[in-house]
């Protein structure tokens, strides 16, 4: 439930005035400028469409709970922040590529907004009222550009943990 109550728009914009006598959706419209806000398709969009997609429980990708046979629970979680992660992604309009060597290869950086996010915990439970759960063990945090990309690397990951317990059982 909203702790506002059912206030407008406008006496939310007189009440919450900054300092400098801006409202806080003037200071907002400042931050568009920016480009900082990505959609569901990792498109740049105004943060007034960020703050509602934000809310929206479309955000999630895919969340899922695996149950290990030793009895340890597992919490795969991927959902769409809408801000750009990637440190690199500054670098994607100065007109240079830019690479490193792994390996003795020399591989591109990758420059697109990750504005997805796939985190695993381990032993975590669920909370009654949340979609999310009650984070535990962190297993890891991995970051995607796309949607699809995304969903492949959460299924993906799905996959290779329920493998990885068929390894260690000797299976």
């Amino acid at each position: 439930m909203n702790e506002l109550g059912p206030r407008t728009q406008d006496a939310l914009h007189s009440e919450l005035a900054t300092p400098r006598g801006q409202s806080l959706w003037q200071r907002v419209d400042e931050l568009d400028e920016m480009g900082l806000h990505y959609g569901f398709d990792s498109e740049p969009i105004s943060i007034r469409v960020w703050l509602v997609l934000y809310e929206s429980p479309k955000r999630i990708v895919k969340q899922d709970w695996l149950l290990l046979r030793d009895g340890k629970r597992i919490w795969i979680s991927t959902v769409w922040m809408g801000l750009d992660h990637n440190p690199f992604s500054r670098f994607k309009d100065d007109g240079a590529l830019h690479a490193y060597f792994k390996d003795d290869v020399l591989e591109a950086i990758d420059t697109r907004p990750f504005v997805f996010e796939t985190m695993s915990f381990e032993q975590a439970k669920p909370g009654f009222f949340d979609i999310f759960a009650r984070a535990g063990e962190d297993r890891g945090q991995w970051r995607h550009a796309a949607w699809e990309e995304a969903l492949s690397e959460h299924e993906l990951l799905c996959i290779s943990t329920l493998s990885e317990e068929g390894d260690e059982d000797g299976a």
